[in-house]
């Protein structure tokens, strides 16, 4: 597989952990949507409200740091096009992370 991933994260509208969770949700919805019509695109929204949380996904940080300096609650994004499918990107999907305040933090395997 050829695939190429994109990390995203934001704190904002993370006030707190429903909150965090509440956006991961609504996103979800909206990602899954867009999958539905897009080939080879997978996905996977994550809230963070505190440190057991990362620890529980084991998910890197230094990547999502780079949006959210290091606070909490937050939102990571991680977008993978699978690039024998179809090429890399999507306006519409591009369009809703941009409305959840989402910032591209990566871009692998170049950020590797």
């Amino acid at each position: 597989m050829n695939l190429e991933t994109r990390v995203y994260a934001t704190t904002q509208g993370c006030h707190d952990r429903d909150a965090a969770v509440a956006l991961m949700r609504t996103l979800g919805q909206h990602i899954r949507e867009i999958a539905s019509r897009r080939p080879g695109l997978g996905w996977q929204v994550i809230a963070f409200a505190n440190e057991e949380d990362i620890e529980d996904f084991d998910v890197p940080t230094e990547f999502t740091d780079r949006a959210t300096g290091g606070r909490l609650p937050a939102l990571n994004v991680n977008v993978t096009y699978d690039l024998d499918v179809a090429p890399a990107g999507d306006p519409e999907l591009d369009a809703v992370l941009e409305t959840f305040g989402l910032i591209r933090v990566a871009t692998l395997p170049d950020d590797a």
